[in-house]
């Protein structure tokens, strides 16, 4: 794919989640799951019971593998393979983004993730 398809393709997805998010915040927004929480509440969760990272990184890893679908469907990019950064490391990476954007969404969380993931891979 070309440098300037991959940019527009990167824009359209930028474009799609700020639409998505908009300037709503919280599990009110239009996001099925726990990717509409903020960042702070994912960290409050998170250190209140264990469980809740899996929940976290299980909603995570179900948005990442829905894009990976998209883009096998439509061919507009790479499919995104885990291996450079394992489980925890993803929760650790996760914890590290929102800990410094706590008033962030965690689906953008996941989106930085996503593109380390992507950096990571090439």
């Amino acid at each position: 794919m070309s440098l300037r398809r991959k940019v527009i393709a990167a824009v359209s997805f930028a474009l799609f989640l700020l639409a998505l998010v908009g300037s709503t915040r919280g599990d009110s927004m239009l996001m099925v799951g726990r990717g509409g929480a903020t960042c702070l509440i994912f960290l409050q969760e998170s250190s209140s019971n264990p469980t809740w990272d899996y929940i976290y990184h299980s909603w995570a890893e179900g948005y990442m593998s829905a894009i990976n679908a998209r883009n096998t469907i439509s061919k507009t990019d790479i499919n995104l393979s885990v291996d450079s950064l394992q489980g925890r490391q993803q929760v650790d990476f996760l914890k590290d983004y929102c800990k410094a954007n706590p008033d962030q969404t965690f689906v953008f969380a996941v989106a930085s993730l996503y593109d380390q993931l992507k950096l990571r891979q090439q």
